[in-house]
């Protein structure tokens, strides 16, 4: 284990795994110094943040990684700006 800091500018309350990813979200705006609202990741081989930035409009809660996707669960309805691929599928949030 190394000195790693994901530098979450807020909570986190949730990290899912994947085999070249740590997916990470909370309650943050800020991932790494860079803006990440509620959710996030990062490659697993040296800790740096992806471009994957899905914008979700709430507090993420809950993560699962299956297979090529990513579920997200948390506060209210989740508004994504952009789904994006994530592990060469879709991510399907789940929200009230």
């Amino acid at each position: 284990m190394t000195d790693w800091n994901p530098g979450a500018g807020g909570g986190v309350s949730a990290l899912a795994l994947s085999s070249d990813h740590l997916y990470v979200g909370g309650g943050f705006t800020t991932l790494g110094g860079e803006g990440r609202a509620y959710l996030g990741s990062f490659n697993l081989s040296d800790g740096t943040l992806t471009s994957w930035n899905p914008r979700a409009s709430s507090t993420v809660r809950a993560l699962l990684h299956h297979g090529s996707l990513v579920y997200v669960g948390g506060d209210g309805r989740f508004g994504m700006d952009d789904y994006g691929p994530i592990g060469g599928g879709i991510g399907h949030f789940i929200g009230e």
